[in-house]
């Protein structure tokens, strides 16, 4: 039982952790994607411009749905520790 346990609970600070770095990586992207559209709105460009921005943002947008994705998939991997954890401590009493 102490091994279950003990890989279930170093999981809970791993997972955590990466939740706050992808966090930090989608408020920098969007951050960085509003500094780009607001710089092609306010500064007028030439579609010429604009369009090297617009493949640009594109990109980044898609790498914010991938960021989105992950931080579901590890939402649900910290749930499923939670629930493993529980579920060891319950089903292992003598």
């Amino acid at each position: 039982m102490h091994i279950d346990i003990l890989i279930i609970v170093v999981l809970f600070p791993a997972i955590t952790l990466m939740m706050v770095n992808f966090g930090n990586r989608y408020t920098v992207l969007a951050k960085l994607i509003r500094h780009l559209h607001d710089e092609v709105v306010r500064d007028n460009l030439s579609s010429n411009d604009a369009e090297c921005f617009l493949p640009q943002i594109s990109r980044l947008r898609d790498n914010l749905c991938l960021i989105r994705i992950t931080h579901i998939c590890a939402a649900v991997a910290f749930m499923q520790a939670l629930a493993a954890m529980i579920a060891t401590v319950f089903t292992d009493h003598p």
